[in-house]
């Protein structure tokens, strides 16, 4: 399979091949109140400059991961119809090196993404534990409770366990699906712009096939009409004999290919 990693993480993300359509709808009805409670700190915290900063940055870093779900969610089927196309071309040397290069981009993009998010996600959790004398300490109103990975405000205190290991489970929830909805449509667009490259480049190659005269050899036999005139390759002519019987039909071959990539 030319985009396994591909179809994994798009499986994994519930944007292709879901059976269960309770997935999506449970990830964005706890999406929203985190949203929610995100304005509302946003509002809270307005005077304090570092935590609004914050706040925006991860709001819209949030917002763009779900956004793109959401439009990814609603065409699954030019997604699949897009893997289908990919998985049914014939393999070449150049889709195989394409296959490799966004193989190789897929991983680094899983790696760089899980070590960052696991590495910021851990970090409050850990001081929460750890900085016990720290957390007796009154804060300033101002101040948002620094041992959450997402600025929330809620109606209620969470600063105590088991509260606090809830809320917390479901910032780490928000922050995995964030991060696979990233991991998924990312990759994808890599792995689609590295294949179509390859493709163009693979009918550049058609269309100078047809068009050097060095490489076309006119193949014409005095006692047959003009119209069984054959084109042979040279390079070819000591192994097997590749024969473009009709070059309107060749070239009307790689149009229909070109168009079937755009």
């Amino acid at each position: 399979m030319i985009l396994k990693l591909n179809v994994k993480l798009l499986r994994l993300a519930g944007m292709l091949d879901c059976q269960y359509t309770w997935y999506p709808i449970l990830v964005y009805s706890l999406y929203i109140p985190v949203m929610m409670s995100q304005l509302y700190a946003l509002y809270q915290y307005w005077g304090n400059m570092d935590a609004t900063i914050e706040n925006i940055v991860l709001m819209l870093c949030y917002t763009l991961c779900f956004g793109q779900a959401a439009f990814c969610l609603f065409h699954r089927q030019d997604i699949q119809r897009i893997v289908n196309y990919i998985e049914n071309k014939p393999a070449q040397d150049i889709l195989k090196k394409a296959k490799v290069t966004s193989d190789k981009m897929g991983w680094f993009l899983i790696i760089i993404s899980n070590a960052v998010v696991i590495s910021w996600t851990m970090t409050p959790l850990i001081s929460y534990y750890t900085q016990t004398a720290e957390r007796k300490i009154e804060r300033d109103p101002n101040e948002p409770f620094p041992y959450f990975c997402i600025m929330m405000v809620l109606p209620f205190d969470v600063t105590y366990s088991p509260v606090y290991e809830l809320i917390y489970l479901l910032q780490v929830f928000i922050q995995a699906m964030a991060t696979i909805y990233n991991m998924a449509v990312s990759a994808f667009m890599v792995s689609t712009i590295m294949h179509t490259a390859a493709y163009f480049t693979a009918l550049a190659s058609s269309f100078n096939k047809l068009g050097n005269a060095d490489y076309l050899m006119l193949e014409c036999d005095t006692n047959i009409e003009e119209e069984s005139m054959k084109y042979v390759t040279k390079s070819e002519i000591s192994d097997k004999i590749e024969v473009i019987e009709n070059p309107e039909i060749y070239l009307d071959r790689c149009i229909r290919e070109h168009q079937d990539i755009l």
